[in-house]
């Protein structure tokens, strides 16, 4: 058997994942333990320029813009009486200058299904649903995955995409300890705030392309606007901090309306008005944030949210995850190109490499998320004096992008082997463009 990568989760970084591998001509199977992978969930997704870039290596620029719209204004206010704090498009104009490609949102679901569609039949093929990873073997040549349903499979490393509760990163601590219990995993990550959430139709009044943030006292709202619907939140700084794994029922999401529905989330509309105009169902759930030491142990490597989980305001969840199987491939094909059957000694040294490739990174950007959400979410008097009195006269954008958030994209890589073909011009030197001899 030649090199194949069993890839747990079949999530937006697992799709993302099959185009790249697809396009390194590394086999792989992708093993999902839900019955789809283009469930419909009412919130949006945040694409960063620097991951663009790789969507246009893939082929899937054209499709990313025809499910995505361009951000380009951003208005803070006070969400209980929507005066306004800052209201500006500098930041963005300065981002698409700098990177050439913009910020872009799209529905997280139209994503995802975008990502299947795209994929070749053969690639669509190697994705199977309802198989729940439920135990790896270390093999000396290989790994042996069982499911649930007593599926197997046989392959040469895991590649654990599964999220914030990764089965594969449990299996992957056990085997490390020796231990051949299933106890449940002491959750790596902790909430302080939680995250109401849901989509409406665009309705008149609100601006496409426009973010509203309503900020408050331990609470603050979210309206983005695309070109055909809108995607609210609620931001709720939690009493404690948990690491508890909360589900939350619907008489939990009406008291938390019943709360905050006065709030605005954008001017001429409270939150108990967009309410009424809701899509399909809402959400609820816990903003889990954290990360990881371990990234991998002998064939068994991790990416994604298994590795580190932020808030989601400052957009780069899925944008990290994106990058970490871009880094992990490149350093995958390198390998494979000298060596087709590597050892469990030549992969740890590729894994390590990858992990402190992306270490600088998520670092920095879990730093970044937490600060976000903080700043609309005002934890105590000094964030509240920030927002009112600094804001207004100084965009703390454009200061984080030029200080720090610039440096994230420049140095962010690309898939190193694949054409670049739609770079836009733009302002900065990227650390790293494609070379079509690799």
């Amino acid at each position: 058997m030649g090199f194949r990568i069993i890839v747990a989760g079949g999530g937006l970084v697992g799709l993302t994942t099959a185009h790249i591998l697809s396009k390194a001509g590394i086999d792989y199977v992708i093993l999902e333990q839900h019955d789809n992978v283009t469930p419909y969930l009412g919130s949006l997704l945040s694409i960063m320029p620097s991951t663009l870039r790789v969507i246009d290596q893939l082929g899937l620029l054209d499709t990313f813009k025809e499910y995505c719209d361009v951000v380009h204004r951003l208005h803070f206010f006070t969400a209980d009486t929507v005066k306004t704090i800052r209201d500006e498009t500098a930041f963005f104009e300065l981002v698409q200058a700098d990177c050439g490609h913009p910020v872009v949102m799209g529905h997280r679901a139209d994503i995802a299904k975008a990502l299947y569609d795209s994929l070749p039949e053969d690639a669509r093929s190697r994705i199977l649903l309802q198989k729940r990873v439920t135990d790896i073997k270390v093999l000396p040549d290989g790994v042996e995955v069982t499911c649930q349903d007593g599926h197997v499979e046989r392959g040469s490393i895991v590649l654990g995409t599964d999220g914030v509760r990764s089965r594969v990163r449990q299996i992957m601590t056990m085997l490390d300890k020796g231990e051949t219990t299933t106890e449940k995993e002491k959750n790596p990550y902790i909430a302080s705030h939680r995250n109401f959430f849901g989509d409406v139709p665009k309705l008149p009044g609100v601006e496409a392309g426009l973010n509203y943030e309503g900020l408050s006292d331990k609470v603050s709202t979210q309206l983005l606007v695309g070109s055909k619907r809108m995607w609210f939140n609620v931001y709720e700084q939690l009493d404690t901090p948990s690491s508890d794994h909360v589900r939350y029922t619907e008489k939990d999401q009406q008291e938390l309306l019943d709360k905050w529905g006065h709030l605005f989330v954008a001017p001429g509309y409270r939150l108990r008005d967009i309410y009424e105009h809701r899509m399909k169902d809402t959400g609820l759930i816990n903003l889990e944030e954290g990360l990881v030491d371990k990234w991998y142990s002998d064939r068994i490597v991790l990416a994604g949210d298994a590795i580190r989980k932020v808030t989601p305001n400052a957009g780069w969840g899925y944008n990290s995850g994106f990058i970490d199987v871009v880094v992990l491939v490149n350093h995958l094909r390198q390998l494979l190109k000298s060596d087709p059957s590597p050892t469990t000694e030549a992969l740890n040294k590729i894994f390590k490499q990858y992990h402190a490739d992306r270490a600088d990174f998520t670092q920095k950007t879990y730093k970044v998320s937490a600060r976000r959400i903080r700043a609309v979410v005002w934890p105590g008097w000094l964030q509240r004096m920030i927002a009112l009195w600094i804001m207004p006269y100084v965009s703390l954008g454009q200061v984080d992008w030029v200080l720090q958030s610039r440096a994230l994209h420049r140095d962010t890589p690309v898939l190193d082997w694949v054409e670049e073909k739609n770079l836009p011009t733009h302002r900065i030197k990227y650390k790293q463009y494609p070379q079509a001899d690799k």
